[in-house]
């Protein structure tokens, strides 16, 4: 097993590791679906377990936080938004009014520009959709250059419960499961929490 320390400045809620980080953390840019079993504390050592099934777990003590195991995904994917198009969604993101964690690394907009993604979905009215540009900082790249995956995980996390928020009631809610196909230049994305669909984009720009 590897010992592992998720950094504070990765976290979702508050003291809690971001549930986009810790799923591409275990998938580590494969084909991956990960289910989120407990929330999974900051700045303390914790141990990823690759088993000889395929699986991967992030364990505190004997505890498993997150499970990830290989597989397949295949989604319809839409017409992308203008990045025009979001930006100007990103004017009217509500969080900037109220925002439960304003810290959250992805989406908080507490967090200054480097520290954290600055993601701010915002509804695109003529497409149902929500959509926010990002132009990703050179401290999140990987050794080949590229968005490491765990931040492109983290990049389409909070995205994901936006639409969520805007067409449901009020209430609260998690990410709880995601799947991800193993590429770089597209991204699918299934999550499932209290609610099971959700439509949003990224635009990216490099």
């Amino acid at each position: 097993m590897a010992a592992v320390v998720i950094e504070p400045r990765f976290q979702g809620f508050q003291g809690i590791a971001l549930g986009g980080y810790v799923g591409g953390l275990l998938a580590r840019g494969g084909a991956a679906e990960v289910r989120l079993l407990r929330p999974a504390p900051i700045g303390r050592p914790l141990s990823v377990d690759e088993r000889a099934d395929g699986t991967t777990a992030l364990l505190d003590g004997e505890n498993a936080l997150a499970l990830a195991r290989p597989t397949d995904l295949d989604l319809p994917v839409s017409a992308p938004v203008l990045a025009e198009e979001a930006q100007a969604a990103a004017q009217a993101y509500p969080g900037f009014q109220r925002h439960l964690f304003p810290g959250c690394f992805v989406c908080g907009p507490e967090r200054r520009p480097g520290d954290g993604l600055r993601i701010f979905p915002g509804l695109v009215p003529e497409r149902g959709v929500v959509a926010a540009p990002w132009v990703p900082d050179a401290s999140l790249a990987g050794p080949d250059g590229n968005v490491a995956p765990e931040f492109v995980w983290s990049a389409v996390d909070c995205p994901s419960i936006w639409p969520l928020i805007y067409g449901a009631p009020p209430g609260s809610r998690v990410l709880a499961s995601a799947t991800s196909p193993a590429t770089r230049r597209s991204w699918r994305w299934r999550s499932t929490g209290s609610r099971s669909s959700a439509r949003s984009h990224t635009a990216t720009r490099r």
